[in-house]
């Protein structure tokens, strides 16, 4: 009868554990990290792009939601208000800039909205799929695995 015989499997079962638990810790924190970074600067492209810009407050307020930050999920978005000018009562309390977004977006029944954050989205895609795959090649690399 035949026998098999391995040598250096036991190393890579526990180079795989040791993959797993890592993925499930720092690097996928890393990978969504990295691939917000890129959508932040796609949707301050894109607002610029599209001409959105008045004082910049919108383009600017762009940012990760701190309620998601924590988990596996990122939400990128117009963040916080538009004060206003101190004179003007009725801003006060400002415009929230996620709504200017939206009302940007999808028009309303004085204004037809242009659809800018679709194309952001298509842009979005792309980069931060490449960031988060760029980051996730940097680990196997370091880890000696590819």
């Amino acid at each position: 009868m035949s026998t098999i015989s391995t040598s250096g499997l036991d190393e890579i079962t526990e180079s795989l554990k040791k993959l797993s638990t890592d993925i499930q810790s720092e690097l996928i924190d890393k990978m969504l990290d990295a691939g917000a970074e890129e959508s932040i600067t796609a949707w301050k492209d894109g607002i610029t792009a599209h001409g959105h810009v008045d004082t910049g407050a919108m383009r600017d307020s762009v940012a990760v939601s701190r309620a998601t930050k924590k988990g596996n999920i990122r939400e990128i978005y117009p963040q916080g208000t538009d004060k206003g000018k101190k004179k003007d009562r009725r801003k006060k309390k400002g415009v929230r800039n996620a709504e200017k977004a939206f009302i940007l977006h999808y028009g309303s029944t004085s204004f037809v909205g242009d659809r800018f954050v679709d194309d952001i989205d298509d842009v979005v895609q792309v980069k931060a799929t490449e960031a988060m795959e760029k980051t996730y090649n940097e680990y196997l690399k370091e880890k000696g695995l590819i």
